[in-house]
């Protein structure tokens, strides 16, 4: 009687570990969804069940009316248990993935344990419950062997976890394969095969769950170590598109620095420097008057003769190359080119920043103009005689116009720098009496009386033979 309250509680503590592990297991996959965690639930459930089916005590809990069904029940969870191992072995050695032939083989001998009494009665001829339970041994057998196999393949390709399911196995090994003998009549039958099996199948359990901790370990540091990579992936992606940004940032800002510096090469073009920074300042110009100022109209004599000798672009390439070195030399000598009108082109010493020596610069320009054109007619087929007029006064200078902009200057002075332009023989810079006084000691002139000019009567005029100092040849005097 001792002996078999001793027997009960020792199976009741091995059940008890078990089933437990079992629970412990199952409330972790409800919390982690992992399948690993199910898989082995229900097998240590099965595994429990199984034993206490073996024991006699299953009937005696379910169904205590009729207990003999016990052999029904452990008929029924050995392949049930055996399935359940399967599952779990591929899960926890990652068959599908690592060993796809070895994952189809396990899934085969899942078949053949669901089928074995049903094909296997007609061969043995046993009876059918002993044909099932032969079958089953025979099968659970063949997993076990090749359960080990995978754990050693998986080991030796450095998966550690593999070492706690080796441990398992091998512990359960021993026990259920005496059992199996027992079983098959292939040793004596003795009450501790009956025990070695069940602590076979209780150090499988625990060192089985020891696997899956670790395994579970070294799948959380993965997924941290994942999630790190992916973390500096974004942020490299991040600083990539950051850098990529600033490039297409700078690049752009480079492009319209370069726009704004041609807007404003154009716009200085167009308008003189001061008036176009206040122009893109305010918006607008205010229009201020000049009291001193020296205006240069230069005209080529017999245009309108030539223009119809000469292709269109011919013409326009002449008057290009001419009004261009026009451009350059009233540069270098400080005027402000206001237009050009056809052939004529005009140009103001003294705005829109005062200058001293405003007609002294004209003069100069004019001369230097007048010998760029003489040069020319001398290398070139088509001869273009040029007359300069130079006036001195007063002017109003501002901005006109809403879609193009035009800096233009107005006043008496210009219609007569316009006049004194007309009455200029070709080839010669003629100036109005004014100007001539503001530069009679730096040039020698040549007085030629006084000219009647339209709209202002008689004015006197001169023209410019050479800068002071320099004989020019001609012996004029000069008017008192």
């Amino acid at each position: 009687m001792g002996a078999i309250v001793a027997d009960a509680c020792l199976d009741g503590i091995l059940v008890g570990i078990i089933v437990g592990l079992g629970l412990y297991n199952l409330a972790l996959f409800i919390f982690v969804r992992e399948h690993g965690y199910l898989y082995f639930a229900l097998y240590s459930l099965s595994a429990g069940l199984y034993i206490l089916s073996v024991s006699e005590r299953l009937g005696c809990l379910l169904w205590p009316l009729h207990p003999r069904w016990d052999s029904l029940f452990s008929w029924l969870l050995v392949p049930t248990t055996v399935a359940l191992f399967i599952r779990f072995s591929q899960q926890f050695l990652s068959t599908a993935e690592n060993l796809p032939w070895a994952h189809r083989c396990l899934q085969l001998m899942i078949i053949l344990l669901c089928a074995g009494p049903f094909i296997g009665a007609p061969i043995i001829g046993l009876e059918l419950r002993r044909a099932g339970f032969v079958w089953n041994t025979l099968i659970s057998l063949a997993v076990l062997l090749s359960t080990l196999i995978l754990g050693l393949i998986c080991l030796s390709r450095g998966f550690r976890p593999a070492r706690a399911y080796l441990a398992g196995n091998s512990f359960f090994c021993v026990g259920v394969c005496l059992y199996c003998l027992g079983i098959l009549g292939l040793v004596p039958w003795h009450w501790w095969l009956r025990n070695a099996a069940v602590l076979g199948i209780v150090f499988q359990v625990v060192f089985f769950s020891l696997g899956i901790a670790d395994r579970m370990a070294r799948l959380r540091r993965r997924l941290a170590e994942e999630e790190i990579e992916r973390i500096r992936f974004q942020q490299e992606l991040v600083d990539a598109n950051n850098r990529e940004l600033a490039e297409r940032v700078e690049s752009r800002t480079a492009e319209l620095r370069r726009e704004k510096e041609e807007t404003e090469r154009l716009l200085y073009n167009i308008l003189p420097r001061p008036v176009a920074a206040e122009l893109r300042t305010t918006g607008g110009s205010t229009p201020r008057r000049h009291d001193e100022v020296s205006i240069l109209f230069a005209d080529l004599a017999d245009f309108t003769v030539t223009v119809g000798t000469i292709p269109p672009q011919k013409l326009v390439d002449e008057l290009n190359a001419i009004f261009s070195a026009f451009d350059d030399i009233g540069a270098r000598h400080g005027l402000e080119k206001i237009k050009t009108i056809g052939d004529a082109y005009l140009a103001v010493a003294g705005l829109p920043e005062p200058m001293a020596d405003h007609a002294v610069a004209c003069v100069r320009c004019a001369l230097e103009m007048t010998a760029f054109i003489e040069a020319r007619n001398r290398q070139s087929a088509l001869k273009w005689p040029m007359r300069i007029g130079i006036h001195s006064g007063v002017v109003v200078a501002g901005v006109v116009g809403k879609r193009k902009f035009t800096y233009d200057i107005w006043g008496d002075a210009v219609n007569i720098a316009a006049r004194v332009q007309n009455a200029a023989e070709p080839g010669r810079v003629n100036l109005s009496a004014y100007a001539y006084d503001l530069v009679r000691h730096d040039f020698r002139c040549r007085y030629r009386g006084k000219i009647d000019i339209k709209g202002k009567g008689r004015i006197d005029m001169y023209h410019v033979l050479a800068p002071a100092g320099i004989h020019a040849g001609i012996a004029d005097p000069e008017k008192a």
